[in-house]
């Protein structure tokens, strides 16, 4: 769904509104949802990788509150109008990409497979492996929101994304 300018800066304001409700959210007593955002998305900008994949990490988890089964599809959909499509599918699969790791939900299979050969996957396994896995360390390095803010929004809001 393509978003004029209004449109995209509404989405982007409305995505950090949903960033700052992760803070306190510790799904099944693990870690803080919002530092484990925050640390993702340092983990991207060290990595040095464009800003549109940093914010896909930074809101990789935002709908995670409303849709926690499909939280990456659901927060995918969400800023698929503001990033390209290698950020869109990186976050779409990285739950999927996850279950390598820690045990599924019952009835919940990876559809990860599928997509290898796709030309962004290489990417989505990087976020999974390098900047998801491993930002969940309790003070681990973390940029605060504010940080992220005035650096993602030209990236973005700027209507010439795809």
């Amino acid at each position: 769904m393509a978003l004029d300018l209004k449109g995209r800066r509404a989405r982007y304001d409305e995505l950090f509104g949903m960033l700052r409700q992760l803070a306190g959210q510790q799904p099944a007593g693990t870690f803080d949802q919002l530092d484990h955002s925050l640390q993702c998305a340092t983990r991207a900008l060290d990595a040095q990788a464009p800003p549109d994949q940093v914010f896909a990490a930074l809101m990789h988890d935002v709908s995670r509150p409303l849709s926690p089964r499909c939280h990456g599809l659901a927060s995918a959909d969400l800023i698929r109008p503001l990033v390209s499509d290698a950020s869109y599918w990186m976050v779409r699969i990285h739950d999927h990409l996850m279950l390598r790791h820690v045990a599924p939900e019952p009835g919940l299979v990876s559809e990860a497979q599928r997509y290898r050969g796709e030309a962004w996957f290489p990417l989505a396994l990087r976020f999974a492996d390098e900047w998801d896995l491993p930002a969940v360390l309790p003070g681990g390095r973390a940029l605060p929101p504010g940080f992220f803010y005035p650096l993602l929004y030209n990236a973005c809001v700027r209507p010439e994304l795809p």
